[in-house]
């Protein structure tokens, strides 16, 4: 069976906005310097761990997940586990960026009503 190698990862920055970028999900590790607040790690050639800088509480965040997962999954979403907001997707460009404009909604009518 194939699938498709290329999955979109969005992070949250510290002033608030998400930087999308493509990579090859076999590749990944290869690319940690395109996000300065996220680093990636294969772990048993099956999973990908990601540590990845919070700019919510400034701390550092683990995930797991399972290349299958991230391959078959339309979106996985890791978020702060203090605050519980979300600060990285992973999958398709699709997804994420239509996830992406509804937080943004949201907050935009969060900030409106201040």
């Amino acid at each position: 069976m194939l699938y498709n190698a290329l999955v979109n990862i969005a992070v949250r920055n510290s002033i608030g906005e998400y930087e999308i970028k493509e990579f090859n999900i076999f590749e990944i590790e290869k690319n940690n310097s395109v996000f300065p607040t996220v680093e990636v790690r294969n772990y048993k050639k099956r999973e990908l761990v990601f540590k990845v800088l919070c700019p919510y509480c400034s701390e550092y965040h683990y995930y797991k997940y399972g290349i299958n997962e991230i391959v078959k999954r339309d979106m996985v979403i890791g978020g702060c586990h203090i605050m519980g907001f979300p600060i990285m997707f992973i999958g398709n460009y699709i997804y994420i960026s239509e996830k992406i404009m509804q937080f943004s909604q949201v907050n935009k009518r969060i900030y409106a009503q201040f």
